[in-house]
């Protein structure tokens, strides 16, 4: 072991080979992010073939308009996936071995670290709870984002050369740590911003404890002579590092900065984690899951092994306060990813730019791990033999604890990407310049341009182009004018274009609204040429980068640097066994969580029968598992409910789900849109899906403002993501009742802003405002409208209420409702209470078109008169179809009744029609009363057999008339069309109507569901 260790890179390799290899296979993981940072290193590949060894402006980008994604993205990670690309031969490979080297530098750099503070075993623990930190995996396996992924091992490289500075002094130091802290910088923003203050004051902190204490380097001099390479260091980074950042800053106002910040997925106060996400418990292996969701956040073994830290090292005063320093920074760094920092998001310039609290998460693995090394350096003094044992046993259980996430999902799109591929991809994901939100696109365009760039000067009436070339930062064109004119280069305008005519500079104008590069053009012949270049402002900057480079590397010739490695503790006998063990962990986290099939990895497959009752759609798919933890919440809470799906055959389509909170009326109370737990990964589309694999389906239950309490259906709707149709169970149901839960009065009356205000009081009670669920609808509509209630004292009876729709002065409908709900009535209430009060109807299928009032009147007593407290809401623009009570002619009658809805009075068929050929089939329908359904309506053509052979089903008359808004007496034209059969033949054509919520169809007096109209003959 002891020579193990003395080849700690080696040690470092082996221990983190079941994290590499996720990593190290075929194809990139499906994440987030890694087809961005692909294309990105593909742009980068394209600049640098063609000669540009560094650019701003990305050519290729935003659909071919090109924009300055480098000029505020940090460059550095792509530049090192190229440099391994180079070697790789391939940039997806390069890519994913640049994410691997990243890895494994993290490890090692943590050793590095922490060796100067303790022994070489507690150092390797450091380095493995570096390695194998939750939110480490998560940023390469679910986040990828090969920027940050690729910056964490530059943190502890930073703090350690800053370490190296304070305790040795020293230019070359001073250069090693300028150097590092530029790195940062230039690899990733985010981290370079919430990094730097970690830096400066650990520098100063552990400055500050080396006071008096003798220098390494010279006996003689006291540590706080060395206090002028240390204020050196940092500014010396800023220097370095100019070019990139003081651009990337003054030229913010200059893109749609705006768009980092949309709310809701965008913003810090839609991010916060709680005490749970942050210190999740261990989490088991599950390879057979299709969507793992791994939780963001330190990782309760870390946090439990990091705890007792302090106390164990207490003893030595410079662990002591090293220790200290990185308490303090973890309790800091947790405390910024949790809701109760709000004002320091609000308030600090630039932190909301972070956008996600948790990314604090990587500067907080980065001083737990530390304090995890703490710990077993702790172990190791006090308990010499069993704490070597202890430690060995802290490694495993750091590598095995939060296995999760070493099961990534595989995307094999993207193998060898070209700069034709980022077009293509931009237009198939509908982002802008591998960007969710085309943020980088310069604020001159307001509006992006409908077509993709041709990347050249756009054709001209008055011009003549006769040749145009174009090189990745230049266009060029030589044309003839016959007028003056303004010719538009298809470039977003930026500065740093410049143009010529003629060799001559000319000015350059954005167009609007698209903001491309236009710029006015004599008449005659010339050559017009449009350049990228450095501005002013950019190129002092560039100078003095390259000043500082200067500087940097003469105080690393010149400076003298540490004659000898600090070690933090004599290295302790380690048994032959011992070193096997590390090793024998190493191979066999590979080996378990990967390949072995064993319980543990399977630990979720269906071993049950579906959901009652019986979750099974007829499209294969399962719900065969629900996690319902509690059957009550408070009515302004949420509850996590998870359901496990499974197909039983390959599906057909691309499906989603949505959960409801629905009461016994089949009124709906929850949003319209399942709201997800932050760190939940949806399926990816179930066509993919294999079928001995299973995906989590998780949804947070949340009521509607203002929901009363009662008990309310949980119900599970599973819909087609192209047509948004629902899918039906086996059983005709569209739904699945999951169970119930019993809202809960809140612990404080609802804050409920209602979209309309109104004002209308009944003494104990009053009005605030409403909800229309439209403006605009057609008669016999379904139609919700939504009121809301507050109880100005307690109330003492239960209260009353009328909804009419007035045509001015006149009432053409009305209908009684009910303050509360049944459960809920307002002697149940209190005083300030606010509830929501849903009121779900049809529009009257005879209400003429025009424009009408909502009123709501107030019943005294529950007497309801024209006299009786009232309030006028919004209006409503009502369509109604015209109506026609002379009957057509029909050419085969039929005459039959269909429940109370309608009868079929005949139908118009062709005498004969063409095999193959489309063939229209008109019915006639004549309504007995209005209905409150809208029925589909059915046509089939049977063979002899009686087997189907054609058949249409649609609402009435082309989906133009429901039966909602048949009026009673009136005759409505239905017209159908069918593909008539290939063979030649008689064919007996039916029909009727049916529920499509139920598939029930309806009958005749005498039972029967199917109407015959008559025979259709089919012909050569």
């Amino acid at each position: 072991m002891s020579r193990f260790l003395r080849h700690p890179a080696l040690a470092v390799l082996i221990l983190a080979t079941a994290a590499l290899r996720p990593i190290l296979q075929p194809h990139l993981p499906c994440t987030d992010d890694i087809a961005f940072h692909l294309l990105r290193l593909t742009q980068l590949d394209a600049l640098l073939r063609h000669g540009v060894l560094f650019s701003r402006w990305a050519p290729d980008m935003a659909q071919g308009y090109g924009y300055p994604i480098f000029n505020f993205y940090a460059p550095l990670s792509y530049y090192a996936a190229e440099l391994v690309s180079l070697v790789a031969g391939n940039l997806n490979l390069g890519i994913r071995l640049t994410l691997a080297l990243g890895m494994v530098g993290a490890g090692w750099m943590m050793y590095r670290l922490a060796r100067d503070h303790m022994r070489p075993l507690a150092a390797l623990t450091a380095a493995v709870a570096y390695l194998y930190a939750p939110y480490h995996a998560y940023d390469i396996l679910f986040r990828g984002n090969l920027a940050e992924s690729f910056a964490w091992w530059l943190l502890p490289l930073a703090l350690w050369c800053m370490g190296r500075l304070v305790r040795h002094g020293g230019w070359r130091w001073s250069a090693a740590t300028a150097a590092s802290y530029a790195a940062v910088i230039l690899t990733h923003n985010v981290f370079a911003l919430i990094f730097s203050p970690v830096l400066a004051a650990y520098g100063l902190w552990v400055w500050w404890g080396e006071r008096g204490n003798k220098n390494p380097q010279s006996p003689n001099l006291p540590i706080s002579h060395s206090l002028t390479p240390l204020l050196t260091a940092l500014p010396l980074g800023l220097l370095l590092s100019a070019f990139f950042w003081y651009p990337a800053l003054a030229e913010r106002p200059l893109i749609h900065t705006e768009r980092l910040l949309e709310p809701p997925i965008f913003v810090y106060w839609g991010n916060y984690l709680n005490l749970y996400e942050l210190l999740f418990p261990p989490r088991l292996i599950t390879p057979d899951l299709i969507n793992p969701s791994p939780m963001r956040g330190l990782g309760l073994v870390w946090a439990l092994l990091a705890l007792p830290a302090l106390a164990l090292v207490w003893r030595t005063k410079r662990q002591r306060w090293v220790a200290l320093f990185f308490v303090l920074a973890t309790l800091l760094t947790g405390w910024l990813t949790l809701s109760s920092s709000g004002w320091v998001w609000a308030n600090v310039p630039l932190l909301e730019f972070v956008q996600f609290p948790w990314r604090w998460l990587g500067v907080g693995a980065l001083t737990t791990a530390v304090l995890v090394g703490f710990t077993a350096e702790g172990l190791l003094a006090h308990w010499p033999t069993g704490g070597q044992g202890v430690v060995l046993v802290s490694i495993a259980a750091l590598m095995l604890a939060d296995g999760y996430w070493l099961n990534p999902r595989y995307c094999p799109g993207l193998a060898n990407p070209t700069v034709a591929d980022i077009a293509e991809f931009e237009q198939m994901t509908q982002t802008i310049g591998t960007t969710a939100k085309g943020e980088y696109v310069p604020l001159t365009s307001a509006e992006f341009p409908a077509a993709p760039a041709t990347q050249q000067f756009r054709a001209h009436p008055q011009a003549e182009i006769a040749s145009q070339s174009r090189t990745p930062l230049v266009l060029t064109a030589a044309l003839t004018a016959a007028a003056p004119l303004t010719l538009t280069a298809e470039l977003f305008a930026y500065p740093g274009w410049v143009a010529t005519i003629d060799g001559q500079p000319v000015a350059i104008s954005p167009s609007v609204p698209h903001g491309l590069v236009t710029l006015p053009v004599p008449a005659g012949a010339h050559t017009v040429e449009v350049r990228w270049r450095e501005t002013a402002a950019r190129q002092v900057v560039n100078v003095l980068s390259a000043v500082g480079l200067l500087v940097v590397v003469g105080m690393a010739v010149v400076g003298k640097g540490a004659r000898r490695a600090e070690s933090g503790g004599q290295d302790a006998p380690v048994r032959g066994w011992q070193m096997g063990a590390l090793t024998a962990v190493a191979l066999a986290a590979m080996l378990l969580i990967h390949d072995i099939p064993s319980p543990v990895r399977h630990a979720w497959l269906p071993t049950r029968p579906p959901i009652p009752p019986a979750a099974l759609y007829a499209n294969g798919m399962q719900a065969f598992d629900v996690n319902f933890p509690s059957r009550t919440m408070l009515a302004d809470g949420q509850m996590p409910i998870v359901v496990m799906w499974q197909a039983t055959r390959p599906p057909t389509a691309n499906y989603q789900t949505f959960i409801r909170l629905v009461d016994r009326n089949g009124r709906v109370w929850s949003p319209g849109e399942s709201i997800r737990p932050r760190f939940y990964r949806p399926f990816y589309d179930p066509r993919a899906w294999p079928l001995d694999q299973y995906a989590e389906d998780f949804h947070m239950i949340t009521a509607l403002p203002g929901t009363p309490p009662g008990t309310y259906s949980v119900e599970l709707v599973l819909f087609d993501r192209e047509t948004l149709a629902a899918v039906p169970l086996v059983t005709g149901e569209l739904s699945v009742v999951l169970g119930t839960v019993a809202l809960q009065r809140p612990p404080r009356p609802w804050a409920v802003a209602p979209r309309f205000t109104a004002h209308l009081d009944g003494g104990e009670i009053r009005l605030l405002g409403y909800e229309p669920d439209r403006t605009e609808a057609n008669a016999g509509d379904p139609f919700t409208m939504t009121l809301f209630w507050q109880a100005a004292e307690p109330p003492t009876a239960n209260h009353t209420a009328e909804l009419l729709l007035m045509d001015e002065e006149i009432v053409v409908w009305q209908t009684p409702i009910s303050v509360g709900t049944a459960s809920f009535l307002p002697p149940a209430w209190q005083a300030g209470d606010v509830w929501r009060g849903q009121h779900v109807f049809h529009l009257p299928a005879s209400l003429p078109t025009g424009l009408y009032t909502w009123q709501v009147r107030y019943c005294v007593a529950g007497v309801c008169t024209a006299a009786a407290p009232h309030a006028s809401l919004s209006q409503l623009s009502l369509t109604a179809p015209a109506h026609s009570f002379d009957q057509p002619p029909v050419a085969q009658p039929v005459g039959e009744r269909l429940a109370l809805v309608g009868v079929l009075v005949g139908g118009n068929l062709p005498a004969t029609v063409t095999a193959g050929a489309p063939t229209a089939v008109e019915l006639v329908w004549q309504a007995i009363a209005e209905t409150n359904t809208s029925y589909k309506v059915f046509v089939q053509l049977l063979d002899e057999a009686g087997q189907v052979v054609a058949q249409s089903d649609a609402e009435p008359a082309g989906w133009s008339r429901p039966t909602t808004s048949w009026v009673q007496g009136e005759f409505v034209r239905d017209e159908h069309t069918l593909m008539a059969p290939a063979t030649p033949g008689r064919y007996q054509l039916i029909v009727g109507l049916y529920d499509p919520l139920t598939a029930v169809r309806l009958t005749t007096p005498t039972g029967e569901n199917v109407l015959l109209v008559g025979e259709v003959v089919v012909g050569d």
